[in-house]
């Protein structure tokens, strides 16, 4: 919907073999930027409770717990709690495009920040 233009949701998924080996920071390092650039506003993630691991990953990148849904999930044969946990990079002044800039290449939007820092 049109009103949710500059809004996504995150969602990232690790093999157990790779957890603990720095995979979900490194795609977040990449991902955050991108969609910043990109022009989203409003980042969220949903993590099924607990998980102190994916908590702070995402607490890690300036994500904040906005609330819990509870026993929204089942899950290993239990009912699961689900936190929602959201990043704005909205400001009160900005003006904001029509939508956000559509996909790029992951080099060609690196360039783009790269040059934005200079």
């Amino acid at each position: 919907r049109q009103a949710y233009t500059w809004t996504t949701e995150l969602s990232i998924y690790v093999s157990k073999d790779h957890h603990r080996k720095g995979v979900a920071r490194a795609l977040y390092n990449y991902l955050f930027p991108l969609l910043r650039h990109q022009g989203y506003k409003s980042l969220y993630a949903i993590i099924t409770l607990p998980n102190d691991p994916s908590v702070k990953l995402h607490e890690h990148f300036g994500m904040e717990k906005v609330g819990v849904l509870p026993n929204a999930g089942f899950k290993m044969g239990n009912w699961m709690d689900v936190g929602i946990f959201a990043l704005s990079y909205l400001r009160d002044e900005e003006k904001i495009s029509e939508h956000p800039k559509p996909l790029q290449s992951v080099s060609d939007v690196l360039n783009d920040i790269k040059t934005l820092d200079a």
